[in-house]
């Protein structure tokens, strides 16, 4: 079954240090601390590099990652060769049922992969016997599946990204994204089918496979970074990794049902104020999918530039919209197809720049929020991505980003007076810790930049920030002591050269047996620019595997 890393509410923070970095036994270019340091104890640590994209699995017929149409056939470039994903993103370390391991695998292309990698333990770690990739059945491929986490009933939740623009006039004729879906689907995309992605996905392997993808319209539709189930198993943070994109909340209807429930978007009043909650209605994905089905554009829900419109700043650009809804789905549903619009047209921050990754630490009921950047419209005034009445955001400006602590509470109300029917409603913010940025428009080498990923261990008050930046001559993957903020480096990337770059992706905390967790970790090499790719052509691989052991007690 999924598992994570749980911790009773009151436990003593321990002492820990980590070694500095040296060359890693893996992957070359790589440099790993060798040894955790945990009150008495000395830990060795070492990344297993467990796959690699592109390469012949053990087992299987096809390189690792690669990618299929709707008819289940491998995807190929027009020479012919198989045709992988090498953007490797969120990996699960997961138990089936029958109490087989091994790794649950995103793979973040248009269309997007999944894959399982199964799992032999040894002495030190693990040995990978075989890869295959999970058949989706019938269900539309993934679209950009980016960061992923656990619901607590046995399912991940998958997050499709960068939703593609359903308005046709910003849509590009050539869009490669929207071109190698229609590839997949062996169809020509009509003016109703954007709204098809965009959208949180319960993923469960052990499904029949046509049930084993289901996206949760009800949650809502824009460029999903991650959806972090809360210990209450029907509250759902959701980051929205755009420019000037939102901050969300889903409050489902029953627990461990995410089929149904009312969502909401944060209007951010000031660091240390608490934050307010602009609802954007109660609806079920059955009644979003009926909308779609009976087939709409975007022109039947909004229009512009006409009397009464209301001016929005979001990742579109500048807009003066107006809610029409020529079809009658009513405001909730119309609010989950143009999720990021709606919230800006009713009074929500649409201002955050590239909101990331996020974890939640249970002792101190605090949400860690990745914020990319604090550029454009999260600063003061910014003459293209702020209105000059809406300018929520004023943070000092920081190219390094940082990370927001977020405090839950309960009893809380929206902004129409109604309560939040949850215990863990995102509420005063604060800084966790902030990149240091230099006079040449880097960042210092003793701080963050443009963190991602983020993974909590309670046992170890451990938060782990994986960057994505071209800001550090090596990305880092960061170990912070968060009582202490004390911040050390677990991981770096090799040395970046003619500017490319790489990312450290797909971490989360995993117990694997008694006394001992693993962090799953990817490396995405050197692919800025891969959207704007035709994903048949040659492409630096990425791999995915695993950090440990980090050393747990037994009742951890």
């Amino acid at each position: 079954m999924w598992t994570l890393l749980a911790l009773a509410a009151a436990h003593a923070a321990p002492a820990w240090t980590v070694a500095p970095p040296k060359a890693s036994k893996g992957p070359e270019g790589f440099d790993v601390t060798p040894l955790l340091q945990i009150d008495d104890l000395r830990s060795p640590v070492w990344l297993q590099v467990l796959a690699t994209s592109g390469q012949p699995t053990r087992g299987g017929d096809l390189p690792f990652g690669s990618l299929f149409d709707v008819k289940g056939h491998a995807l190929s470039n027009p020479s012919g060769t198989l045709t992988s994903c090498h953007a490797a993103d969120f990996t699960a370390l997961w138990r089936k049922p029958g109490g087989a391991w091994g790794l649950l695998s995103h793979f973040e292309c248009v269309p997007g992969g999944l894959w399982w990698t199964a799992l032999q333990p040894r002495a030190r770690g693990f040995k990978a016997t075989s890869s295959h990739p999970i058949d989706i059945g019938a269900s539309d491929p993934l679209w950009l599946p980016c960061a992923g986490a656990t619901t607590g009933w046995n399912t991940l939740l998958s997050a499709e990204e960068y939703e593609p623009e359903a308005n046709l006039l910003l849509q590009r004729d050539d869009d490669p994204s929207l071109a190698a879906m229609s590839r997949a689907l062996g169809a020509e995309l009509g003016s109703s089918d954007p709204y098809r992605w965009g959208w949180m996905v319960e993923v469960d392997p052990s499904a029949a496979p046509d049930d084993r993808l289901v996206r949760h319209e009800a949650m809502g539709r824009f460029s999903h970074e991650i959806g972090v189930v809360m210990p209450d198993r029907r509250t759902v943070f959701l980051t929205d990794d755009h420019t000037n994109g939102i901050m969300a909340l889903f409050v489902a209807d029953e627990a461990g049902d995410l089929s149904s429930g009312t969502l909401y978007a944060a209007r951010f009043r000031g660091m240390g104020q608490p934050m307010d909650w602009v609802s954007l209605g109660r609806t079920r994905d059955e009644d979003v999918r009926e909308a779609m089905a009976a087939g709409l554009s975007f022109r039947q829900l909004f229009t512009e530039n006409v009397r009464g419109c209301s001016d929005i700043v979001t990742a579109a650009g500048r807009e003066c919209l107006k809610p029409t809804d020529e079809l009658g789905l009513g405001e909730a549903v119309v609010n989950r197809l143009e999720t990021r619009r709606a919230a800006a047209l009713m009074g929500a921050t649409s201002e955050w720049r590239k909101m990331e990754g996020a974890a939640f630490d249970p002792a101190t009921k605090t949400l860690h929020v990745a914020l990319s950047e604090l550029t454009k419209g999260a600063t003061k005034a910014d003459p293209t991505w702020d209105l000059p009445d809406a300018d929520h955001l004023q943070f000092e400006p920081n190219v390094c980003g940082g990370v927001m602590g977020l405090q839950v509470a309960a009893g809380r109300s929206d902004t129409t007076g109604a309560p939040i029917d949850s215990a863990y409603v995102p509420t005063l913010p604060s800084w966790t810790i902030r990149g240091l940025p230099t006079a040449d428009g880097r960042c210092e080498d003793r701080g963050i930049a443009n963190p991602d990923n983020l993974a909590f261990l309670p046992a170890l008050d451990m938060l782990v920030i994986a960057e994505d930046t071209g800001r550090h001559e090596r990305d880092t993957l960061w170990a912070l002591h968060t009582p202490s903020g004390t911040l050390w480096p677990l991981a770096q990337g090799p040395a970046q050269t003619d500017g490319d770059t790489g990312e450290w992706t797909g971490i989360g905390f995993w117990q694997y047996g008694p006394g001992q967790a693993w962090l799953s970790v990817s490396w995405q090499n050197g692919i800025w620019g891969w959207m704007e790719r035709d994903v048949t052509q040659p492409m630096p691989a990425s791999w995915t595997g695993l950090l440990g052991p980090f050393p747990v007690s037994d009742q951890d």
